[in-house]
């Protein structure tokens, strides 16, 4: 049987294109398991940064209750001092009532 005058060439190109393909091959799974990887590294990553939204917003939350709190304070503070100045009234009131009442009794006793 005569061969091709190509026929040489012909192999010679399949080779090269098996090799290349072979090649190709490797650098698609070597990819993928690259990207596979950075999958788990990003869902790692994801986890981290949702756990640190989340004590993010734990700490929001705390500093909003503490100024909750400081609010509150003032307002008792406030509240005790309004208190303090009617108890102060009341027992001017009440020496008022006691020295009223003694001026009665001594002008009921010069009536008597």
């Amino acid at each position: 049987t005569a061969h091709h005058p190509l026929q040489p060439q012909l192999s010679g190109f399949q080779q090269q294109f098996t090799h290349a393909a072979k090649l190709q091959c490797r650098g698609i799974k070597g990819c993928s398991a690259v990207s596979r990887q950075n999958n788990a590294i990003l869902q790692r990553l994801d986890a981290r940064m949702s756990a640190h939204v989340q004590g993010m917003e734990q700490m929001q939350q705390l500093v909003q209750a503490t100024s909750q709190m400081a609010e509150w304070a003032q307002q008792v503070h406030s509240l005790s001092r309004e208190l303090g100045v009617w108890k102060n009234e009341c027992n001017n009131k009440h020496e008022l009532w006691i020295r009223a009442t003694e001026l009665l009794q001594d002008r009921e006793h010069q009536l008597l």
